[in-house]
C-alpha cells in the first residue's frame, strides 16, 4: 500500500542519514584525535631547535603515510617522503674503547670505520655485492668527506644513515648524516667504484645493471682533488699484516689512522677534526714503506699524504675546531 511503502522509504531514508552522521562524526573524531596527537608530539620534541627537523618532523605528523608523495610522482608507496631518498638504510653505532683517542673522543678513522660498514651493509642487502662479485669485481672507495658539528664521546651511540645517489659514469655517491640524542650532528659523502679484480680496468655500474635513477636529493655535494702545497717530510710507516684488507691493499680505515698521526694532535689537545676529506688515489699493498708529508691546501687548510717513492698513494685535508 502506499502509505505503508512510504512509511518504509522513510525509514530507510532515516537510517541512512544516521549512518552518514555517524561516518562523519567518526571521521572529525579521528581528524581531532590526530590533530591532538600531533601537538602532544610537537610538544615533546621541543629539543629539535634546528627549523629543518622541526618542518620534517610535522610533515610526518600531519600528513599520514598513505597521503606522502615525492617528486614527479602521484601517490607513493606508504612511508616516503618529499625529495628523500627511496632506499636508504640506518644503523646504531656505539664508539668503544678502541675508538676513541687520549682525549676521550673519537679518532677520524672510527667515523669512517662506521661509514664503510654501513655502506657495505648497504650494498649487501640492495643485492649490490652479488652482481659485483658475479662480473669479478670488487667495490673500491676513492674519495669520502664529512663534517661534525662536535666531537663523539666513548661510549656514545650514534645513527648513521646512507642512501646512494643517481648514478652517472663510472663513478657513484653515497651519502649519510649523523644523528645523536642532540639531533643531527653532521654530513658525509663518499665516491665509490668498481674496478675487475683481473684487470684493474673500472666497471660502469649501468653495464652491471646497478642504477637508481630517483635518488635525487637536493645539491649534493661533489668530492674535488686535494690541491697540496709545500709539503715537508713527517716520519716513514711500512704497512703491516695487522694495516691490510680483504683485497690485500691498506685498509681505507687503517690509511686514515696512519695520516691522523701525522697532524700533531698529541702536541695540542685544545683541538679536534670537525672536518675531513680523505682522496685514495693509488693501491698500497702489505710492506710498501710510506712517507708521509705534512702541507696546506689551496686555502690554507693542513694537508698531509702518503707517499710510495714518487707517487702520491693517499691525501687528506683537515679542518680543526676548538674543544
Amino acid at each position: 500500500m502506499p502509505g505503508k511503502n512510504s512509511c518504509q522509504i522513510s525509514s530507510a531514508s532515516a537510517a541512512s542519514v544516521s549512518i552518514s552522521v555517524s561516518v562523519t562524526c567518526w571521521k572529525v573524531s579521528s581528524m581531532m584525535m590526530h590533530i591532538l596527537s600531533v601537538f602532544i608530539s610537537l610538544s615533546q620534541f621541543s629539543a629539535f631547535d634546528n627549523a629543518e627537523h622541526r618542518g620534517i618532523l610535522r610533515r610526518n605528523l600531519f600528513f599520514p603515510a598513505q597521503m606522502r608523495y615525492t617528486k614527479g610522482n602521484k601517490k607513493t608507496q606508504p612511508g616516503r617522503r618529499r625529495q628523500m631518498p627511496q632506499c636508504q638504510m640506518s644503523k646504531e653505532y656505539a664508539l668503544d674503547i678502541g675508538h676513541i683517542d687520549g682525549r676521550g673522543i673519537a679518532r677520524p678513522s672510527a667515523v669512517i670505520d662506521f661509514m664503510q660498514d654501513l655502506a657495505t651493509r648497504h650494498a649487501g642487502e640492495m643485492g649490490l655485492s652479488e652482481k659485483v662479485a658475479a662480473h669479478n669485481g670488487f667495490w673500491v672507495l676513492s674519495r669520502l668527506k664529512y663534517r661534525l658539528t662536535r666531537p663523539l664521546h666513548s661510549y656514545e651511540t650514534v645513527r648513521l644513515t646512507t642512501w646512494p645517489r643517481q648514478i652517472k659514469g663510472a663513478s657513484w655517491y653515497r651519502d649519510f648524516t649523523f644523528e645523536a640524542q642532540d639531533g643531527v650532528i653532521g654530513s658525509a659523502v663518499t665516491m665509490w667504484a668498481i674496478v675487475n679484480m683481473e684487470t684493474h680496468r673500472l666497471l660502469r655500474p649501468k653495464a652491471l645493471d646497478i642504477s637508481f635513477e630517483d635518488q635525487i636529493v637536493g645539491e649534493p655535494e661533489m668530492l674535488k682533488t686535494i690541491h697540496t702545497e709545500h709539503l715537508q717530510p713527517c716520519f716513514d710507516r711500512v704497512v703491516r699484516y695487522s694495516d691490510i684488507d680483504i683485497n690485500h691493499h691498506l685498509n681505507n680505515v687503517k690509511a686514515v689512522d696512519i695520516l691522523s698521526d701525522a697532524f700533531g694532535l698529541e702536541d695540542d689537545e685544545t683541538r679536534w677534526v670537525s672536518q675531513m676529506q680523505v682522496n685514495y688515489l693509488s693501491e698500497t699493498t702489505c710492506g710498501t714503506k710510506l712517507m708521509l708529508a705534512r702541507g696546506t691546501g689551496a686555502d690554507g687548510a693542513l694537508c698531509v699524504a702518503a707517499f710510495d717513492g714518487e707517487r702520491e698513494n693517499v691525501q687528506s685535508e683537515v679542518v680543526f675546531s676548538a674543544l
